[in-house]
């Protein structure tokens, strides 16, 4: 789906960079830290670094995720 919408993931880099490109820019995020997927939390995140500002980006089961969404 990203792909469709113009963005195109070009991996990891020698220093530890997530490269993605889009028709005309490619960005570059620092990895921070990877938390890998298992089967209790049922979800992965990454915690990137861009120009200072954090990211966290986080994939999984819809139910999981929507969980953590609500507000408590």
């Amino acid at each position: 789906m990203a792909k469709y919408c113009g963005w195109e993931y070009l991996g990891v880099n020698d220093y530890n960079e997530l490269c993605v490109k889009t028709r005309t820019i490619t960005y570059k995020y620092k990895i921070l830290h990877t938390i890998e997927f298992d089967s209790n939390r049922k979800r992965m995140s990454v915690i990137l670094e861009k120009n200072g500002r954090i990211f966290v980006y986080c994939k999984g089961a819809d139910n999981m995720i929507i969980e953590r969404l609500r507000h408590k």
